[in-house]
């Protein structure tokens, strides 16, 4: 359930594109056809901020639910929260990479 939540929020926004756009098999990330679409240096936009802006909100989203749905089995519990923390971790290091 939580790897599910992952697998919706990263692909919709690396590959959103605007209405019209035309898929273009040489752009493999399709909402990152240059650098201003991954960081156009305004604080604002760009496909980077919704990234982590996506990140941030869902994590507190799959936390709650791992605390939910795990109260009575702390093995689990432990093994969701490590793939929401690493999962932060590969966040953070993607845009930290791609500056």
């Amino acid at each position: 359930m939580h790897i599910h939540s992952f697998k919706l929020i990263l692909p919709s926004l690396l590959g959103a594109t605007k209405e019209g756009d035309k898929n273009d098999p040489k752009y493999h990330l399709l909402a990152v056809k240059d650098f201003t679409s991954w960081n156009p240096h305004d604080n604002e936009g760009g496909v980077k901020k919704r990234l982590q802006y996506g990140m941030d909100n869902v994590s507190l989203a799959v936390m709650e639910s791992i605390n939910a749905s795990c109260a009575d089995c702390p093995a689990a519990a432990k093994l969701a929260t490590k793939m929401l923390y690493q999962t932060q971790v590969f966040i953070n290091e993607l845009c930290s990479w791609a500056y």
